[in-house]
């Protein structure tokens, strides 16, 4: 940690996605554009005012009305934001509140430096932070991101055997098949049995639980092997909703935290390059958390 701090909110003190370079600001329940001054998807209690868009900005008056989450104010039982404190070695130190939405603080426990990052599944990963389940931080190195694609054979696979090697237990499937016997801190059974950790993957700015990790893996492996986002957002949304059988969960369609991570990965992907990455990088099973 070299103590810079890089404010990522700006526009109504929101947070600005610089990872997918989009130019929208998370509010907690959904994104914006202020340029175009509309919510990018449905307001989460839409069904509660039938009369008004669900993509509306403050019902249309910004002047009279403010939006701190994308959902009613009316309607809004949203827990007080706070600030989730980890030291430099990814261990909880304390909770504090703030006037953002849920955020995971990085703290130096000599210099008290910040770096603030954002949570792939804001609500959720609260909930397990303050329930006590979730007490870590892994810190995920670059290397062993690529080590990781590389062990499964991201480098060389193609589009059809990346598409059956993405079902339950496969390959790809790496909130099973690789996640548990790469770190001490991820579940065997992440569905059933909450990891007590959060991945932070190096050069990123949002942590993601152990499922949401296996779909960020998952997204840089299917922009490896050449699909671009729309083909990966709706080939998991199909995989989610069709091969609920092999999966070992409901037939369902995935989550935004899902697709957000997905995205984020296939970010990640994209910025490093990933498609041009020969097969020769080495893969450690030793895990030791760095920052």
């Amino acid at each position: 940690m070299d103590g810079s701090y890089n404010n990522p909110f700006k526009f109504n003190a929101k947070e600005l996605d610089e990872d997918t370079d989009t130019g929208l600001y998370y509010y907690g329940a959904r994104y914006y554009n202020p340029r175009l001054s509309i919510w990018y998807g449905v307001d989460p209690l839409a069904e509660k005012t039938p009369s008004w868009s669900p993509y509306a900005y403050a019902m249309n008056n910004p002047i009279r009305f403010i939006d701190p989450t994308g959902m009613i104010a009316e309607d809004t039982k949203v827990k007080p934001p706070n600030d989730y404190i980890f030291d430099e070695k990814g261990n909880y130190v304390r909770t504090e509140k703030n006037n953002q939405p849920h955020r995971l603080v990085i703290e130096n426990s000599k210099t008290k430096d910040r770096t603030n990052y954002s949570f792939a599944d804001p609500k959720e990963d609260a909930k397990q932070i303050d329930r006590g389940i979730i007490n870590k931080v892994v810190f995920v190195s670059e290397k062993d991101i690529q080590g990781m694609l590389k062990k499964q054979g991201a480098f060389e696979s193609g589009k059809f055997n990346f598409a059956w090697e993405s079902q339950g237990g496969g390959d790809f499937d790496y909130s099973y098949s690789v996640l548990p016997s790469k770190y001490a801190e991820a579940s065997s059974d992440p569905l059933n049995s909450y990891s007590n950790a959060l991945f932070l993957p190096e050069g990123d700015t949002t942590a993601h639980n152990q499922m949401n990790f296996g779909n960020y893996l998952w997204g840089a492996t299917g922009y490896t092997v050449g699909f671009d986002y729309a083909g990966l957002q709706m080939g998991a949304h199909a995989n989610s909703k069709f091969n609920s059988r092999r999966n070992g969960y409901e037939s369902q369609w995935d989550s935004k935290d899902d697709q957000r991570s997905i995205i984020l990965g296939a970010t990640h992907a994209k910025r490093g390059g990933y498609r041009s990455i020969p097969n020769i990088i080495s893969y450690g099973k030793t895990h030791k958390n760095s920052y």
